[in-house]
């Protein structure tokens, strides 16, 4: 036992005098100046990007969700409104596979109000007879091109007036929030089974700073073409059936530029270029057989032809194709 303390006081004594020792040594070099000082250390990755977002939580007074991009183009999808289906409240609805309206807590996407860099911003879809509406369509916005977005279900002092259901907040990229001369690109492809077509995809940016970083340049673009296709069968009571089809061409197209001016803490000034497109050209095809024994026809119907009053079955009368081309942008 006195063998196994004398050997314990003797190592304290030895990392003691090695304390000491590497105190003096720090000591002399932060006297000669050649000890490297760090300002901040900046972690980054997924489990980056997840404590940015609840940190957005945890110090807003508001009720609010938040979903950050860990690096460009790496949002959990490529639509922005399939990455905001994740948060708990809100929902989406979908055209041909890809989100495009938001709902939140349950009320129409019509009362969702979406901003873009503290912007208003409303559209309208492709379809002939979809009107005007207040709500933002998401297949115009490229998720390489968005930095974060919080999902306010509260209303607040300092939010754009308007969002009954609640408020998106779209914020994109900054030039002085990123390193200088940072470059990406990605180029992709998907392949439709409906179409038989691969459709291509391409995203670039580029950001600039000066060593001051005190102002910034960024710009930044995407470009996607998907070829859409529906095939399936329709019946009208007393006007026919038949195959019927629906084709569509569409093209995306989004372009970013913004100028930061930072010249101290207090004072930022930020101007934005934006410019998105999309153009969905569409035919729609079909083949109606019509039926001969319709109400307004004049001939009598059997009665083992009518449902409930209404001639389910019977001659053909004229059978007839049709094709409506439509262009939407």
């Amino acid at each position: 036992m006195r063998k196994s303390k004398k050997l314990f006081y003797q190592s304290v004594s030895a990392l003691a005098v090695l304390g000491s020792a590497t105190t003096a040594f720090a000591q002399d070099q932060a006297s000669s100046g050649s000890m490297e000082e760090f300002e901040e250390i900046v972690v980054t990755g997924i489990r980056g990007s997840l404590r940015q977002s609840l940190d957005v939580k945890r110090n807003n007074n508001a009720i609010v969700d938040a979903i950050s991009a860990e690096d460009i183009g790496k949002f959990p999808d490529k639509n922005v409104a399939e990455s905001l289906q994740r948060v708990p409240g809100v929902t989406i609805q979908r055209q041909f596979g890809e989100g495009a309206a938001v709902s939140i807590r349950g009320a129409g996407n019509e009362l969702t109000l979406t901003t873009l860099n503290g912007q208003n911003v409303a559209s309208t879809g492709w379809f002939v007879l979809e009107p005007a509406k207040r709500s933002f369509n998401y297949e115009l916005l490229p998720s390489e091109l968005v930095g974060n977005i919080e999902v306010y279900k509260s209303s607040q002092a300092d939010l754009a007036e308007g969002g009954v259901g609640g408020t998106v907040v779209i914020n994109t990229r900054k030039p002085l929030d990123m390193d200088s001369m940072s470059i990406y690109g990605s180029i992709e492809g998907q392949h439709q089974t409906d179409s038989d077509k691969i459709d291509p995809q391409a995203s670039g940016l580029f950001s600039w700073k000066n060593e001051g970083e005190t102002f910034g340049l960024l710009v930044s673009g995407v470009y996607q073409r998907r070829h859409l296709q529906r095939q399936g069968n329709e019946a009208f009571w007393e006007w026919g059936a038949g195959p019927v089809a629906f084709k569509q061409d569409r093209r995306r197209s989004a372009i970013t530029a913004t100028a930061q001016f930072r010249p101290s803490e207090n004072l930022d000034i930020v101007a934005n270029y934006m410019d998105m497109k999309m153009r969905a050209d569409n035919t729609n095809y079909a083949l109606w057989l019509t039926q001969g024994n319709t109400s307004w026809s004049g001939v009598d119907v059997p009665d083992n032809c009518l449902q409930n009053g209404t001639p389910v079955c019977g001659p053909l009368n004229v059978a007839y194709y049709q094709a409506r081309p439509r262009e939407a942008r």
